[in-house]
């Protein structure tokens, strides 16, 4: 019976195999990664164009709203002035 700690010895084709395997998934990984924040990166940049559009949108809406009160105001101080 072997110790705590000892370490089997590995065949040397068992040993390329684990390394062929090793660096098999890594690769996998890595692209999987890469994948990921690419991904990642297209949905943030869809986002900010769909939040700079709907803020577009509503600050336009807002100079009309400002205008036609800005509008109203002018008729209004008009009419006073005619009262006068």
């Amino acid at each position: 019976m072997r110790e705590r700690g000892e370490t089997w010895a590995v065949d040397p084709e068992m040993r390329e195999a684990l390394d062929r395997l090793t660096a098999d998934v890594r690769g996998e990984i890595h692209a999987s990664s890469t994948s990921l924040h690419q991904q990642l990166s297209e949905l943030i940049h869809e986002f900010e164009s769909g939040i700079r559009r709907d803020f577009d949108a509503m600050a336009e809406l807002l100079r009309g709203d400002i205008r036609a009160l800005a509008e109203s105001m002018v008729a209004s101080l008009e009419q006073t002035d005619r009262r006068r």
